[in-house]
């Protein structure tokens, strides 16, 4: 199985100098617990990822109110992330080995093409299970939870 055949496609991101209620925005619209951030000529190349914590951490620290920070202020320049057609296995070692919920994927030229999160790898397990099948093992996605839980 490969990074396309989860992934979120098309993931709604944010521009480094937007305001961080930006960001905060397409998280409650979207339900998810982090935003990429992307630049470039065609406005999709990664540059950064946005996570709730980040936002809550950075709100704290900076007692101002969202519409007083940008993006960038707050955002993790350090990205892992993947390609479309890397294995999964290899998302789960990427998951493991740096502790992330959730990782990008993106084309050879850096452009945004989607995210797996945890709960992309669990639905997917979840799914060959009841097929008789287990390309995802759930030792693997056991794993992969412990690690990242360790993080927090």
């Amino acid at each position: 199985m490969k990074a396309r055949d989860i992934m979120t496609a098309n993931p709604s991101s944010c521009h480094p100098k937007d305001r961080l209620c930006s960001a905060i925005n397409i998280m409650r619209e979207h339900n998810v617990g982090v935003v990429p951030v992307t630049d470039g000529a065609d406005g999709r190349h990664l540059v950064g990822i946005i996570t709730d914590r980040d936002v809550a951490l950075s709100l704290g620290a900076e007692e101002k109110a969202c519409s007083q920070l940008n993006v960038e202020s707050c955002m993790s320049r350090q990205v892992f992330f993947c390609y479309p057609d890397d294995d999964l296995k290899k998302v789960e070692q990427i998951m493991k080995e740096h502790k992330v919920r959730r990782v990008p994927v993106v084309d050879q030229e850096g452009t945004l093409q989607g995210i797996i999160a945890t709960a992309d790898i669990a639905r997917e397990a979840l799914k060959e299970k009841r097929e008789g099948r287990a390309e995802v093992p759930e030792t693997d996605l056991a794993e992969i939870l412990e690690a990242v839980s360790l993080s927090s």
